[in-house]
């Protein structure tokens, strides 16, 4: 199964603001999990 870079760095960002993550922080660690 293939997942696109994406739809991959969107839900870990949406897991994270689910959590607490701040949105900028968020971003930048999807970002990263992602990569």
């Amino acid at each position: 199964m293939r997942v696109s870079y994406s739809e991959l760095k969107q839900q870990f960002k949406r897991v994270l603001l689910a959590r607490g993550v701040a949105e900028h922080l968020a971003d930048d660690c999807a970002g990263m999990f992602a990569d």
